[in-house]
């Protein structure tokens, strides 16, 4: 009788989880405090109160530490997958060939940031099943409290009506403080094919230094393989203009350019296009607000 009674208990567990089983006997308390209040004596009443309180607390602790739990295996997974893929890209180099990279930053009043890349790459490699990015802030890396808002979508490229649905990620923070993204096509690109897709990420206060701090910042990119054509726009909140200079080249040399116009919405947007950047140089712009 009681191995039964033990069965049926760890088969609610695992069906119901931590969580389920939280509600459970949370409610079982509640209920018997109630009983206590109703019938009991001043004694057993403020007795049951305590123990409610105390298993209660109890649960949050419980909730807590599952939910580490969870999270640690979570992120021993990712970083499992990130080996196994670096691998992959080491040994079967599934090589891709990046086009054009258009990438704007849309800051917001307290600095927060929207970033959407739009990719338009070819397939070198006999197949293409997964493709690997890698960025994030060149400078201080973002806080941890912070990394959990962080959300990344990629999805292909709408062309007259087709398109636009989003791909299987994958993301993990790499020590360095970048975030990797690993985006898993449905089906593979085939060698000579070009595919365009484009990739949302929401960053929280990555643009505070400059935007709630008035201090100079840095907007960059780098790049481990040629890249035929970079732009790169910095939309400015309402009301804000900015001073700029080129990071890493000259205004004019080998087609590279920065300039500052405005949008249809009548927002500043300081760009800046470049053409044939050699792999590994670390390119931008320096904006301070006026």
């Amino acid at each position: 009788m009681l191995k039964r009674v033990i069965a049926a208990i760890d088969g609610y567990a695992a069906e119901a989880g931590v969580i389920g089983i939280a509600g459970a006997v949370t409610s079982l308390l509640a209920f018997g405090g109630m009983l206590s209040a109703l019938f009991g004596s001043s004694g057993i009443k403020a007795a049951a109160i305590v123990a409610s309180i105390v298993g209660i607390l109890g649960l949050f602790a419980l909730l807590l530490a599952s939910r580490k739990d969870v999270q640690r295996f979570h992120q021993h997974d990712k970083r499992l997958l990130s080996r196994y893929c670096d691998i992959i890209i080491e040994e079967l180099d599934p090589a891709w060939r990046i086009l054009f990279w258009e990438q704007i930053d849309l800051l917001e009043s307290n600095g927060d940031t929207t970033e959407t890349i739009t990719i338009h790459a070819r397939v070198d490699s006999k197949e293409l099943h997964f493709f690997r990015l890698r960025f994030g802030s060149l400078g201080e890396p973002l806080p941890d409290r912070l990394r959990k808002r962080v959300t990344v979508k990629v999805r292909n490229v709408l062309i007259d009506g087709v398109g636009g649905t989003r791909f299987d990620a994958t993301t993990y923070w790499l020590a360095d403080g970048r975030i990797e993204v690993l985006a898993h096509f449905d089906t593979p690109a085939q060698h000579g094919s070009e595919a365009k897709f484009s990739m949302e990420v929401y960053w929280p206060a990555k643009s505070a230094l400059l935007l709630k701090h008035r201090e100079p910042d840095l907007f960059r990119i780098h790049f481990s393989k040629v890249i035929e054509l970079a732009r790169y726009v910095v939309v400015l909140p309402t009301g804000e203009d900015a001073y700029y200079d080129p990071v890493g080249f000259r205004n004019g040399e080998n087609g590279c350019e920065i300039y500052a116009s405005r949008n249809s919405s009548n927002l500043v947007e300081v760009s800046f296009v470049a053409r044939n950047v050699e792999p590994d140089r670390l390119i931008g712009m320096r904006l301070d607000l006026k």
